[in-house]
């Protein structure tokens, strides 16, 4: 019995509180009205365009949130969206082409598939290093074809928000610079996957 009692004293407690809610927020809105009312036509329409312009500026500060792999180049630190990718490995069974531009670094044979390698570092001016065993090779696809980004080290997957991407690459010039979304506030830089993968003078188109 004293269960069922203090059940309907909290029921009676809380659409108390309900109503006292309803009747505030009543009030307030009345006295909202109230002002606008009092308003002339050319201060409502000054209030509407201040509403709107913070209304715009919230729905712009939404996040965007978006997954990407972050990788070494050098000193440096870049990310690329995993939806574009396709796999990370190791960098075995690599055969070197000669005779060819600095960024074509070569091929590798992943289970049996022989894919180009290109080596972003010389596109953006890093200092190109012997390999290590900290090496990897990011595999990303175009509608074609597959093709390997090397990297120095695989850092892991993280999630940015690209609303807070800058388009301020003052270190990065030249060729490079194309490949690039933008820079985030703590210095990772963002490639373009896209831009990457379709740029016929980049990627070598081998896929065996």
């Amino acid at each position: 019995m004293a269960n069922n009692i203090m059940g309907k004293a909290k029921s009676h407690i809380d659409s108390a509180q309900k109503t006292v809610k309803q009747k505030r927020v009543s009030r307030n809105l009345n006295v909202l009205k109230s002002f606008f009312n009092s308003l002339s036509t050319e201060e409502k329409e000054k209030l509407k365009k201040i509403t709107l312009k913070f209304a715009h500026k919230e729905e712009t500060q939404t996040t965007e949130k978006v997954e990407i792999i972050e990788f070494k180049l050098d000193s440096e630190t870049y990310g690329i969206e995993s939806s574009k990718t396709v796999e990370t490995i190791s960098l075995k069974n690599f055969t070197p082409l000669p005779k060819t531009p600095d960024f074509l670094f070569g091929l590798v044979n992943i289970r049996g598939r022989i894919i180009g390698v290109i080596n972003l570092k010389s596109l953006f001016g890093l200092a190109l290093k012997s390999m290590t065993d900290m090496n990897r090779v990011i595999v990303l696809r175009n509608k074609d074809f597959q093709f390997g980004v090397l990297a120095d080290e695989i850092i892991g997957i993280k999630s940015v928000d690209f609303n807070l991407l800058s388009d301020k690459l003052a270190t990065l010039d030249g060729q490079g610079k194309k490949y690039l979304k933008g820079i985030m506030p703590d210095g990772l830089v963002i490639l373009d996957a896209g831009k990457i993968a379709n740029d016929p003078a980049l990627v070598i188109e081998t896929e065996i």
